[in-house]
């Protein structure tokens, strides 16, 4: 888990003698699962949050274009914990990056693939 890696990584610079040892971290791909997580069961694309999510005909690779139904908010209830943040700033933890889909900060609207397939379509309204 990310906390026993900052934990590991601050106690050894803490040993280096180094006052101001890092400010930020990456809280990781928890807000966009990627497709190469997709053959795990554990996965949002896999069946522990419901069917086995399908990659379409024609599509290179599955990705959250894909999840047609609300398991990305259970996924994210389980996976995003308040102990991580108040641990991390036990840590010295200063800044935390949370990544997060350019979908979740602008409205796609209703034709956002102009000339695509209705099957592309559907992809982008899934978002």
């Amino acid at each position: 888990m990310i906390v026993e890696y900052l934990q590991d990584l601050f106690t050894s610079m803490r040993a280096s003698g180094s006052d101001h040892f890092a400010v930020g971290v990456n809280y990781g791909n928890r807000f966009i699962p990627e497709d190469w997580m997709a053959n795990s069961k554990e996965s949002i694309y896999g069946t522990k949050y419901g069917a086995k999510v399908v990659q379409p005909a024609g599509v290179a690779r599955v990705s959250l274009c894909d999840v047609e139904d609300d398991r990305m908010l259970t996924y994210l209830d389980e996976k995003i914990q308040e102990d991580d943040f108040k641990r991390m700033k036990e840590f010295g933890v200063e800044v935390v990056r949370v990544p997060t889909g350019y979908w979740n900060w602008v409205d796609l609207g209703q034709d956002v693939a102009p000339n695509a397939t209705a099957p592309v379509q559907q992809r982008y309204k899934n978002l």
